[in-house]
């Protein structure tokens, strides 16, 4: 444990699992009956999960089928400092690998977490365990952003217009002090924003009985129907397409453009980016995005 802390050291510890094939039996300690050896693995494993990711993910997922027991630790009964271990841990994960997302999608990882994460928004926290706060904050924001790289999945897309996840993450952008929270919460928004216009819908325009003349005599197009969104040309809102225009996620967007932090501010030019995709009006993105930069 001391040996993963250091930076120096983790590389020649993660030689040795790899070379003993230790990496099983360390998942193992997991279901360890004793608090504290349990503590120690989940904490050792978060460590090392920098650099042996997929391994992890592996053996998490397919050799050990332990990743439930892993999700179960973020429940409200266990103590804060394995509840923040093990959410750092799953944050660490390769966030494109599909097959560990359906696996937490079956182990309700999703609708967990963000339970635990109202919870964590109320206080409902024991007093000695608050130094954690911030830590599985984090971590499970880390977790729920993987979902947005997975919305091709019909069945993860579903759930995540069901929890409203656009509005979530733009609430999530407002969370001062926490970097990573922030830098999850825009990369989330981007990939829900890329998904809008496809989900938005045209409504079907009614045809004009006979032909629309101005005073000149020229044919006039009849008038557009009110209420599409001015980036995507169709019906949007927060839930149902992930608009950030419908989100109100424009402003606190730009507003971390001035972050110290240049995750953060990458981050953020990545969601607002989508606004100037070749797929929406850009010149419409322009005009709700670029005045607000103008201004900052």
């Amino acid at each position: 444990m001391g040996l993963a802390s250091s930076p120096r050291a983790v590389s020649k510890v993660v030689q040795h699992i790899r070379s003993a094939g230790a990496t099983v039996s360390l998942i193992q300690f997991l279901e360890a009956p004793q608090q504290d050896l349990r503590v120690t693995s989940v904490k050792l494993l978060m460590l090392l999960s920098p650099h042996m990711d997929q391994e992890l993910a592996d053996g998490l997922r397919v050799t050990t089928k332990q990743l439930g027991t892993v999700i179960k630790l973020l429940a409200l009964e266990g103590p804060l400092e394995e509840q923040a271990a093990a959410a750092q841990l799953l944050s660490n994960l390769p966030m494109k690998d599909i097959h560990l997302t359906r696996a937490m999608l079956d182990e309700g990882a999703l609708s967990l977490l963000i339970k635990r994460l109202d919870d964590l928004k109320r206080g409902i926290v024991r007093i000695g365990d608050r130094r954690y706060m911030a830590s599985l904050q984090t971590g499970i924001v880390g977790i729920l952003a993987r979902f947005t790289y997975a919305l091709d999945d019909r069945t993860i897309l579903d759930l995540a217009i069901d929890h409203n996840l656009a509005e979530l993450f733009t609430s999530l952008l407002q969370s001062a002090g926490l970097d990573d929270v922030q830098i999850s919460a825009a990369l989330a928004l981007e990939n829900l924003s890329v998904k809008s216009k496809q989900l938005s819908e045209v409504p079907d325009l009614p045809q004009p009985k006979g032909v629309w003349m101005n005073l000149f005599g020229c044919i006039k197009k009849p008038p557009a129907p009110i209420g599409l969104c001015q980036v995507h040309s169709g019906v949007c809102s927060a839930r149902e397409t992930f608009c950030l225009l419908s989100a109100n996620a424009i402003v606190p967007l730009v507003s971390c453009l001035d972050h110290r932090n240049t995750g953060v501010v990458e981050a953020s030019i990545g969601a607002l980016s989508t606004l100037l995709m070749d797929t929406v009006d850009i010149e419409r993105g322009a005009v709700v995005s670029c005045p607000l930069i103008i201004l900052l």
